[in-house]
């Protein structure tokens, strides 16, 4: 099923237009229900939105589609037009009463005498969308600063938040697609640093507790495992591996920066 998209931009009392999208599905108006909520001024969860209509309407009067954003495809929730009119004309703040006119004076005759609305998108509306997403971005760099996150994983992490929130994927409108690493090494594993050194794997290991860059630990059912020193830290890093242990906990590895073989190299000698 094709989803033609018709956005329309709602007019705030603060000059801030609004966008609301409706989707033409078999001929039908649909509303993204997120923007429906904002645009009204709701402090309603969609959520409890949902819950709303179900027991005004009864069942059959919402969905979940794919439809693509400017940070790319998204599930989306979207409200029949007998739900969106349910709602707004619900609404108890002025802005919804406001909305309600507005889509059934302009927007809804227009799509059914057209196929489509005609709008004029106010730049004030693009700009506060890209604001909210700087404000939740700033907010999980920080969560993730308290995390220990750093660099790359930090950026990403936040960016990859923000567009959960908000739709908006600030590295994909700067035209950023790929990070350049902090470190412009190689990373390595165990077998690679002892083809590398021409030794066998079991005696990796050992040399890098010598170089004082490891320790060797067991954890609570006497499996044993490495930890890096402060010293292995300049030359090492975790990475999760994705895998799981019996009792959950992931699986860590740690992985050397290429640097590790002239430093083990100076120090066995």
């Amino acid at each position: 099923m094709s989803n033609q998209i018709i956005p329309f931009f709602f007019p705030e009392s603060d000059g801030i237009q609004r966008e609301v999208r409706v989707i033409m599905r078999d001929g039908e108006p649909w509303f993204v229900l997120r923007d429906l909520l904002v645009a009204m001024g709701s402090k309603t969860t969609t959520t409890n939105a949902l819950s709303s209509i179900k027991q005004g309407l009864d069942e059959g009067y919402s969905n979940e589609i794919p439809l693509e954003t400017v940070g790319g495809v998204q599930q989306i929730i979207v409200v029949a037009e007998p739900a969106a009119t349910y709602l707004v004309a619900r609404s108890n703040t002025e802005q919804g009463r406001k909305l309600n006119r507005f889509i059934h004076i302009e927007v809804l005759p227009s799509i059914r005498k057209t196929g489509h609305y005609n709008h004029q998108p106010n730049t004030n509306s693009i700009i506060i969308k890209v604001e909210e997403a700087q404000t939740s971005f700033a907010c999980f760099y920080s969560v993730g600063k308290l995390c220990g996150f750093e660099n790359n994983l930090l950026i990403l992490s936040a960016n990859q938040a923000t567009f959960k929130i908000t739709g908006i994927n600030l590295l994909e409108l700067m035209d950023c697609t790929h990070l350049i690493a902090s470190k412009q090494e190689a990373l390595l594993v165990v077998s690679d640093i002892a083809l590398r050194l021409d030794c066998k794997k079991r005696e990796v290991n050992p040399l890098l507790m010598s170089a004082g860059l490891e320790i060797a630990c067991r954890d609570h059912k006497n499996r044993l495992y490495y930890e890096l020193t402060p010293l292995g830290q300049q030359f090492g890093v975790y990475l999760d591996t994705g895998k799981r242990h019996q009792d959950g906990t992931p699986v860590r590895q740690i992985k050397w920066h290429t640097s590790i073989i002239e430093f083990l190299q100076t120090s066995v000698h």
